[in-house]
């Protein structure tokens, strides 16, 4: 059967989302299938809460997003980045935290923006920049002003302008931690303690929403693609404490995962 071509946007804000919920097993968190649907009303008829579904939001399925470089103005994030669907599904406890999937075939530089609005807010936003720095750093960042950031940066080789890469960030108890992988909590490049300000905030300034974004800045910078956007709460299995969290590892470098050589997607390079 030939393969169905991608619909392809030049924005986070031109697309479309949907509502779906999530099965979570031991190797990969992933969108429930009409069978999985159907074993999980079976679950709910055993009134087997462990199992209950776990609500998200997702792009639309067959649809990507090609991301230019963005400019350097306002921290290069304006409204074309984020979507007022692109959010925590309908009464979600923004308070517990969000998680964020996705896939992306990028040279480097993918940016993702958490905020408690459907655009950037200085001093409220968060941003993970994977393959920063010419694909040799992860950064994790939230600016407090134009000149004060709270960030860390790990070294990592996590972008593959070849192969769809999968990608987690999980925002959970005031720490903000980003992988690698199908699983949230597994191949953690690293996490970004900011207990602090969770707890000094006000309500209204959880984070909600979602931003697809390009850091790159250098003259060679290259449009990236994103696809298989998911945005969802901490699911209450989990608990108070969340979503387990795997030791960082010393350097995470995808050349030593499946991802470059058992990939799942199709499409070429993903330069500009």
């Amino acid at each position: 059967m030939a393969s169905v071509r991608e619909v392809e946007h030049r924005s986070a804000s031109a697309c479309s989302y949907e509502s779906s919920t999530i099965a979570i097993t031991d190797d990969a968190w992933t969108i429930k299938s009409d069978t999985d649907e159907q074993l999980t009303d079976d679950a709910d008829d055993n009134n087997n809460e462990h199992e209950q579904p776990v609500k998200c939001t997702l792009l639309s399925p067959g649809t990507s997003i090609r991301v230019a470089p963005m400019e350097r103005a306002t921290s290069g994030w304006s409204t074309e980045h984020f979507h007022q669907n692109l959010k925590l599904p309908e009464g979600s406890n923004a308070g517990r935290g969000i998680i964020v999937q996705f896939e992306a075939m990028a040279r480097e530089c993918i940016a993702i923006a958490l905020s408690p609005y459907h655009q950037y807010e200085l001093g409220k936003t968060y941003v993970v920049h994977f393959g920063a720095n010419g694909n040799l750093q992860t950064v994790i960042r939230r600016h407090v002003n134009y000149n004060e950031a709270v960030d860390l940066t790990f070294p990592s080789r996590v972008c593959s302008e070849n192969h769809w890469i999968p990608y987690w960030i999980c925002l959970q108890n005031g720490t903000l931690s980003a992988g690698v992988g199908k699983c949230v909590g597994k191949n953690v490049i690293g996490s970004l303690d900011d207990s602090m300000y969770n707890m000094l905030r006000s309500g209204v300034d959880a984070v909600r929403y979602v931003g697809v974004g390009n850091s790159a800045l250098n003259r060679n910078a290259r449009d990236l693609r994103v696809r298989n956007v998911v945005v969802m709460s901490i699911p209450g299995r989990f608990g108070l404490e969340g979503v387990p969290m795997e030791a960082q590892s010393a350097f995470v470098n995808i050349l030593d995962m499946e991802y470059v050589t058992n990939n799942n997607g199709s499409g070429g390079g993903g330069g500009g």
